[in-house]
This record gives C-alpha cells, structure tokens and sequence, in this order.
C-alpha cells in the first residue's frame, strides 16, 4: 500500500512538471489519458 502512494506521489510530480514545461507536453503526448483524467477530477 505504501508503495503505490509513492507511485502516485511520482506520478503528480511528473505531471506538475509537465504542466510547468508545456513545449514538452507538444513535443510528447501523453499515451495514458486515463492518468490525466484522474488528476483532473
């Protein structure tokens, strides 16, 4: 269990990141739009 809160920690980082750098969103789309979909909400 406390492995995948750190999965999703790593995972919200990612996505902060990506959300701060978006040439880099254009450049790679992302192939999991389930991920975002879950952020979003």
């Amino acid at each position: 269990m406390k492995k995948q809160q750190r999965n999703q920690s790593n995972k919200g980082r990612q996505e902060q990141s990506k959300q701060q750098q978006p040439s880099r969103d254009n450049q790679q789309p992302l192939p999991q739009p389930k991920d975002y979909e879950e952020i979003e909400y």
